[in-house]
């Protein structure tokens, strides 16, 4: 109920322009908010980040205008959540040696490989999912982000308990 009043405040829009259905705050804006909602726990603070932070700041910067006109109106409405899926079982926090691949095949993108510590991808609409995407290209040069539904056929996700989260 908490996450659909701060939709309807517009503070999950909060990082993206009003053109989209957003606010057009800037990060600073985003980081007091956060603060804010960390004063009584954390569980609001994670999907105003999946939110404000992996959905409006990555679409604005990266996304296509397809996706800005498709999606951030619907993240805006507290309708459409994103996880990242950037670490892996063997790489940890060395995101630039990541083993996932994508590949194109004419108009379709085949994904292989693991991602670990996807906060909230049970839940999400789409995963952001860093993939090796040129193996022949330099490092830092052959990487790509895909968005990805996790309900996409061959994903499977399982939970990984934790002290005080839960994760996928």
């Amino acid at each position: 109920d908490v996450f659909a009043e701060l939709a309807e405040l517009g503070v999950l829009g909060l990082t993206f322009g009003e053109e989209y259905g957003g606010a057009g705050r800037d990060v600073v804006a985003a980081i007091a908010v956060i603060d804010e909602l960390c004063t009584r726990g954390t569980a609001l603070a994670g999907p105003f980040v999946h939110s404000a932070m992996y959905a409006g700041l990555n679409l604005t910067e990266s996304g296509s205008e397809t996706q800005k006109r498709e999606l951030l109106p619907r993240v805006a409405a507290g309708q459409c959540l994103f996880a990242y899926g950037l670490s892996e079982p063997d790489v940890g926090g060395d995101l630039a040696s990541v083993k996932t691949r994508a590949e194109l095949h004419g108009d379709v993108v085949r994904i292989n490989g693991a991602k670990r510590w996807c906060t909230m991808a049970r839940d999400a609409d789409y995963i952001y999912c860093l993939v090796k995407s040129d193996p022949q290209a330099p490092r830092y040069e052959n990487l790509s982000l895909v968005l990805v539904p996790p309900s996409t056929p061959g994903i499977t996700i399982h939970d990984i308990d934790h002290i005080g989260l839960r994760y996928t």
